[in-house]
């Protein structure tokens, strides 16, 4: 692929994401009353993403439309009107859809772009039209893939289908056993057709790299060495956005202005690495710049209040350099257009746990910095280490556990919060503990997973693994995506369903406060709900929202025993599924309104249609919500109807 070609396959990825965020972006707006910070925080990030992309592109005039929007966004104290907020939008979505490049007409847009902003035109004057998601939709992209690769794979389907009618009762006795080899070898053909070299994405990158550096006035050598790396396609397109962050980081923040290099060649050199480490792909910019000030980073820690002043005192380099990576905080004295809002590396370590991967930085003032990503090489298939607690199932990645280990009787039942691995002192913390799981001081802990996170081992105390199982992740709907940290969905071979967590995400959740195995204080009274649902992972969810609003929850797993937890126990509150074994959620309504007119009953449920709601709503329901459109918060305030949460 020629440059040219490049040029346009990376305008074309441009246009689409950056359209999908201003549909976002102006839905937002649409539905607010006001530029509360609430309404201006989500789109800082999305739009900080548009304007940097935008400005390594060449598209300046566009780039300075978005900066301009940045600023007014961050002065704004929610008295100004929406409607130059609104227009300047639909006025990027324009730009967006027509060609993209920087001429007299893109230059003429910054210009109305600023008028609309300062308020010199009115935003009723010739507005742009509101963007829709079906205006943003854009020509399916295409992707080069070995002709040979699919040749092979046609063939040995067309194998397959005839061995499945075999013509004598010999050959149908082995079947079984060929098929099931067949299928392997065809299953591990047909996957590596989803991986594709890194190479020519980080030649992209390269280009964009020189063109900023001939923006910014600073000569650079870029340099790619892809060591034959292969990454699953769309977690390569996943990694375009991070990757593109730290080049402008790199470039921006990293290297010196020509006469500012010292002793240091007038051409400074940024190297982009691709290399596969096993099943992960570790991926690196290392430029030769000033690097990052230690002493800065510390001190801005400690005037920001993110460190005491013994924490910074005694904070190692890789402490300071990890707070690089927090929201906001950013070392650069100024904000300009391409940096300076603390912005970019956040959304480049949110990218990457994203993809079950970690980032990583290392420094040496005046020699340069080397920003690390290694993430897996395919995130659709996953060899997985599986936990059991009661009925649900977690999983933490093989390629994150270096090892599990027993524990001993004290570690165990005594409260320990450390344990020796090879020498070393490693933090013990309850998984339980960490995912929400009810009475989670009452599970008895049984082995360590140890994992490296950061270049440091973290130990997770759990119950006895169930085993290692290789498996397909899917993502998370909206239901399954309230559960803390989990990150996918994966089905075992008997249909049980696996919640799929990762490492760093699991330590954001970390507990310090207290030792794992220390009972809860005792609370004040609390009310008491009953959750009624035959799904295992739903009754978790329910139990762990719910819990955290300081409510008392008990649960059911049909309308039959519902009804007997009510006969022997008061409860303010009953949340049910409809479609259950036994007894369905309606014949429960019907039922709990025949013994008390006055008890509030939720419905949560998969079916959705007016009928549904109608017949709920006839036999006494109080609320009826349909998972599909789960929300968290939304569930809270349905529940606050009724009952006093604390959220």
């Amino acid at each position: 692929m020629s440059r040219a070609e490049r040029r346009e396959a990376l305008l074309a990825r441009f246009r689409t994401g950056s359209l999908a965020r201003i549909v976002e972006i102006l839905a937002t707006l649409e539905a607010a009353d006001a530029l509360e910070p609430s309404v201006v925080a989500p789109l800082r990030a999305p739009l900080h993403t548009l304007k940097g992309e935008a400005r390594m592109l060449g598209l300046a005039s566009l780039a300075g439309l978005v900066h301009a929007l940045e600023d007014q966004l961050a002065v704004d104290d929610g008295g100004h009107s929406l409607a130059p907020i609104r227009a300047v939008v639909a006025l990027i979505h324009e730009r967006l859809q027509a060609p993209l490049v920087e001429n007299s007409e893109a230059a003429r847009a910054l210009e109305r772009g600023l008028a609309l902003l300062s308020g010199v035109e009115p935003p009723g004057a010739a507005t742009p039209g509101k963007p829709t998601a079906a205006s943003a939709a854009q020509p399916l992209a295409f992707s080069q893939i070995r002709v040979d690769l699919v040749e092979e794979l046609c063939e040995r389907l067309e194998v397959l289908r005839v061995r499945a009618h075999p013509s004598d009762s010999q050959r149908a006795a082995t079947l079984d056993q060929e098929f099931r080899q067949e299928l392997a070898e065809l299953t591990e053909l047909a996957w590596s057709l989803r991986l594709v070299p890194i190479e020519p994405a980080l030649e992209t990158l390269a280009d964009h790299a020189r063109e900023l550096g001939r923006q910014l006035g600073k000569p650079l050598r870029v340099l790619i060495d892809a060591g034959g790396a292969q990454l699953e396609r769309s977690l390569l397109e996943r990694l375009q956005e991070p990757l593109m962050h730290l080049i402008r980081n790199a470039v921006d923040h990293g290297v010196e202005p020509g006469p500012s290099r010292a002793n240091k060649p007038l051409e400074a050199t940024l190297k982009i690495i691709a290399r596969s480490d096993g099943p992960e792909v570790v991926l690196a910019v290392v430029d030769d710049g000033r690097g990052v000030d230690i002493e800065q980073v510390r001190s801005q820690a400690q005037a920001r209040g993110l460190l005491a002043a013994a924490e910074a005192g005694a904070a190692t380099p890789r402490d300071l350099l990890s707070l690089l990576f927090k929201p906001g905080f950013s070392t650069n004295q100024s904000i300009n257009e391409l940096s300076g809002r603390g912005i970019g590396l956040d959304a480049v370590r949110r990218a990457v746990e994203g993809l079950g991967g970690e980032v990583s930085l290392t420094s040496t003032i005046d020699r340069g910095a080397r920003c690390e990503l290694r993430v897996p090489a395919t995130i659709s298939r996953e060899t997985v280490v599986v936990v059991p607690f009661g009925r649900s199932l977690w999983g933490l990645p093989s390629r994150r556990v270096a090892r599990v280990t027993a524990l001993s009787e004290r570690e165990s039942t005594g409260g320990a919060t450390s344990i020796v691995v090879d020498g070393e002192h490693v933090p013990l913390v309850s998984l339980a503990r960490l995912l929400g799981i009810p009475n989670a001081h009452l599970i008895e802990d049984r082995v360590a997973i140890c994992f490296q996170h950061g270049g440091r081992i973290h130990a997770l105390a759990s119950p006895p693994v169930l085993g290692e199982f290789e498996l397909f992740r899917r993502p998370m709907g909206p239901l399954l995506a309230a559960v803390g940290p989990a990150s996918a969905s994966a089905v075992m071979d008997d249909g049980r369903l696996v919640l799929l967590l990762e490492p760093a995400a699991l330590l954001g959740q970390r507990i310090r406060a207290e030792p794992r195995e220390r009972p809860p204080k005792p609370l004040a009274p609390r009310s008491r709900v009953l959750v009624v649902d035959d799904s295992p992972i739903v009754l978790e969810l329910l139990v762990e929202l719910l819990t955290s609003a300081r409510l008392e929850v008990c649960t059911a797993s049909d309308g039959v025993e519902a009804l007997e937890l009510l006969g022997c126990r008061n409860v303010d509150l009953v949340v049910s599924d409809v479609e259950m074994p036994n007894m369905d959620g309606f014949e429960l309504l019907a039922r709990v309104r025949q013994l008390d007119s006055e008890l509030p009953v939720i419905m949560v449920t998969t079916r959705g249609s007016a009928a549904d709601r109608e017949r709920a709503s006839s036999l006494g329901a109080d609320a009826y919500l349909v998972k599909s459109d789960f929300r968290r918060q939304h569930m809270l305030e349905v529940v606050a109807r009724f009952v006093e949460v604390e959220r």
